[in-house]
């Protein structure tokens, strides 16, 4: 039996995960924000709150190294896909995927109906000591699962 809060063996550290979008070639993400899904819900007029049954779209955001240049047309592409009028198929399926410290367990949840909405470089100071610039791109997410 472990100790009272020590961690398992198998624990899945927070920089071990590969994201993976269906279609798009490998795309670095440093950093990727958290993951909140809720239910859609109705006040009835006796103030009760009911499900609606349906779960609400999210929005993560991801931080992408500026100076992968390559990486980062394949986000201004599928940005300008998004746009009116949205390209077909400009939603997108992808992949999360946790990988445990040994290596043995994966935990993984499939991303469907995701595109990004919008886009933002970090500040830009003179003062910083060479931290790299940063795009980040919110993407939009119609819903998530674990995979199998």
């Amino acid at each position: 039996m472990p100790l009272k809060g020590s961690i398992d063996a198998d624990h899945f550290p927070r920089n071990e995960y590969i994201m993976q979008v269906v279609g798009l070639p490998s795309l670095t993400m440093t950093k990727i924000g958290e993951f909140e899904q809720e239910l859609e819900v109705a006040t009835l007029s006796d103030r009760r709150v009911v499900t609606g049954g349906s779960t609400k779209a999210i929005e993560v955001d991801v931080e992408t190294p500026a100076h992968h240049t390559v990486e980062q047309a394949t986000w201004e592409s599928w940005y300008l896909q998004s746009q009116f009028p949205a390209s077909p198929g400009y939603k997108k399926v992808a992949t999360l995927t946790l990988v445990s410290s040994t290596g043995q367990k994966l935990s993984s949840w499939i991303l469907e109906g995701v595109f990004p909405r919008k886009r933002k470089l970090t500040d830009l100071d003179m003062e910083n000591e060479g931290e790299d610039a940063r795009v980040t791109w919110t993407l939009s997410i119609d819903d998530w699962t674990p995979a199998g």
